[in-house]
């Protein structure tokens, strides 16, 4: 499972997305009124097949899926200037 972070000024997006054997599906889509900004927060939670993403604390999307019950959290980034100054995870149980 991934909590996507896209685009920014005009075009902001952030999404709940997975990819199981090769194909990829979205499962929650949100089109805030801002990009992220340095310092901002964001955070996904598994918890079962409950998936939460906050953005600074507030929940900001929600999906509920089953396909993916065990595995290992990562965090990447792709084409952008963001980095990663905390994280913390462990295997899915």
């Amino acid at each position: 499972y991934a909590c996507a972070v896209s685009g920014g000024g005009t075009l902001p997006k952030r999404s709940l997305d997975k990819t199981v054997a090769g194909t990829f599906t979205q499962l929650a889509i949100t089109s805030p009124d801002s990009g992220c900004v340095p310092g901002d927060i964001i955070e996904l939670d598994v918890i079962g097949t409950t998936l939460n993403a906050y953005h600074n604390g507030v929940l900001d999307l929600t999906a509920t899926d089953s396909d993916l019950a065990t595995g290992y959290p990562g965090a990447m980034g792709y084409f952008n200037t963001a980095g990663i100054s905390i994280w913390t995870g462990g295997a899915l149980q």
